[in-house]
């Protein structure tokens, strides 16, 4: 399906999003937008086939930035922004009361980068780009494999 591309990270979380072109590619990999909705099946050697439906209801702004609030991808709400510009989208971290990176959507396959998504690891390496996936919902190209 052309126009579609798939984000998997580290522990093979998979969601086909609808792509809209920029420059570092956020909007293709994890579409931030009022109204969108996502269905993950995630998968490990300790459990597989468990679903995780994650949506954007809204939006808020916290200290002048607007973010989009994110309900089902962490235990809690979280509030997350991306930078078009640069392929970074962060959350917002209540706790600290600042930004942290949860992902580098322009990193080059090879590279690495800090991240706050897993509490046990901060760093996620882009094993390779332009991947090809097949899952449940179908066969996949331009994934990036985290």
């Amino acid at each position: 399906m052309l126009g579609l591309k798939t984000f998997i990270n580290s522990w093979v979380l998979v969601a086909a999003v609808s792509a809209v072109p920029l420059s570092a590619g956020n909007a293709d990999y994890f579409p931030l937008q009022v109204g969108n909705q996502w269905v993950y099946q995630t998968a490990s050697r300790w459990f597989s086939g468990t679903s995780k439906v994650v949506s954007i209801p809204g939006m808020k702004t916290i200290d002048g930035t607007n973010y989009f609030i994110v309900e089902g991808l962490e235990p809690r709400v979280i509030y997350m922004r991306s930078d078009e510009e640069t392929g970074v989208l962060y959350v917002y971290e209540e706790r600290s009361g600042g930004e942290a990176q949860y992902a580098a959507f322009a990193t080059p396959a090879g590279a690495s980068y800090r991240t706050m998504a897993d509490p046990c690891n901060a760093t996620a390496l882009v094993r390779a780009r332009d991947v090809k996936v097949n899952v449940p919902a179908g066969a996949f190209t331009g994934a990036m494999h985290v």
